[in-house]
Formats: C-alpha cells, structure tokens, sequence
C-alpha cells in the first residue's frame, strides 16, 4: 500500500516524493506563506498572488530539477506546484487580512476562526 503511494506520488510530481515534499511543501511553502502575508500587510488585492506564487512555483520547479534530477517541463507537476504554494500563501493572505481588519477597526469588525470576519453587535461591547 505504502509503495503504491509513493509511486503514485512520484508520477504526480514528476520526481522523487520525499525531496520533493521537502522542498516545495516546506521551503517554498515557508515562502509562499510570507508572500501572502506581506501582500495582506500592504494592503494588496489577492489577484496579485496569482503572479508571484507562478515566480515561486517556477524557481521551486528549478531547483526540482536541478537537485534532484526532476522533469523541468512537466505540466502535472508544475500545477502541482503553483496549487500547493497557492493554497498556502491565500491561507495567509486571509489570516493576515482578517487580523488586519480587526486591529484597525475594532468597532467594526471582530475576528472569527481565524479567516473571517464579523461585524460588532451591541452585545460585543
């Protein structure tokens, strides 16, 4: 079950799974993730990520395939990187916004799980 897995997994990112899960899910998942942080920070549009984490996804693919002898044009692998470095920065992106929202209107706003936000009753205060 195991060795089906990881066969499988290697065919979806077009390489080795461990290397793989190691670079892309936590280094350039790390940098995704303040990506999306710093453009909440300054108050960008989330239609800004779309480019940036596609600059990430394309070093993140570079370094794939020169490390760990990955396919450089692989299409699957590619989206799969774009769609896991994506996820990642629009999560933060939405939990820096929210805090964002909260901290500088507080009589208007209240945080709720973290990724949303509700508007203050009369009850709250």
């Amino acid at each position: 079950m195991e060795e089906t897995f990881i066969t499988t997994a290697a065919i979806i990112v077009a390489g080795p799974f461990i290397p793989y899960f190691g670079l892309v899910a936590v280094i350039f998942g790390f940098f995704s993730w303040l990506t999306g942080a710093a453009i909440a920070r300054n108050w960008r549009p989330i239609w800004s990520l779309f480019a940036y984490i596609a600059l990430l996804a394309a070093a993140a693919r570079f370094l794939f395939w020169g490390l760990y002898e990955g396919q450089l044009w692989s299409v699957q692998g590619s989206m799969t990187d774009y769609l896991i470095l994506l996820t990642l920065s629009a999560l933060s992106y939405r939990i820096r916004l929210v805090r964002a929202f909260a901290q500088q209107y507080p009589w208007l706003y209240r945080r709720y799980l973290c990724i949303f936000i509700r508007p203050v009753e009369k009850d709250d205060e």
